[in-house]
């Protein structure tokens, strides 16, 4: 896969999906409240496994670490992982947030459901990717 489609595909298939709830999202009749509920603890499991990930490659000094840090994409997988945390945090955060003020948003709901789709499709691709070439490494 060429970087600029791994840099860019999470964003370009979140925008994708959340245009796609907003447009049929009242004919499919999509249960917002239990997607918000899942995707709570989804996150707070992420969060802890990549915290961990991010611990390990910090610590750990076997083969499979050294081959990472010697490559030339460290930075790249790095910036990954960093994504990866910061973007279910901010998930998190916000599906909490709006399930607290959801009766204050009402006129709005349907703008704000694209909107959290689309952070949690984002982040949850995130995570796919860092996922994928952490396995990637570690099985080489």
């Amino acid at each position: 896969m060429s970087l600029f489609i791994e840099k860019y595909y999470p964003f370009i298939i979140s925008l994708a999906v959340s245009v796609f709830s907003f447009i049929y999202g009242e004919i499919l009749c999509l249960d917002f409240d239990n997607f918000y509920n899942t995707s709570l603890s989804i996150f707070s499991i992420l969060i802890g496994f990549l915290l961990t990930v991010s611990t390990i490659i910090n610590t750990l000094d076997n083969d499979a670490i050294e081959f990472i840090k010697k490559s030339e994409k460290f930075y790249l997988f790095i910036d990954y992982l960093k994504k990866s945390i910061y973007a279910s945090l901010y998930s998190l955060l916000i599906i909490v947030f709006y399930i607290l003020l959801k009766e204050s948003f009402s006129k709005i709901n349907n703008y704000i459901n694209t909107f959290l789709i689309f952070q949690t499709t984002l982040s949850l691709l995130y995570c796919y990717r860092f996922i994928k070439i952490f396995i990637k490494i570690i099985v080489r």
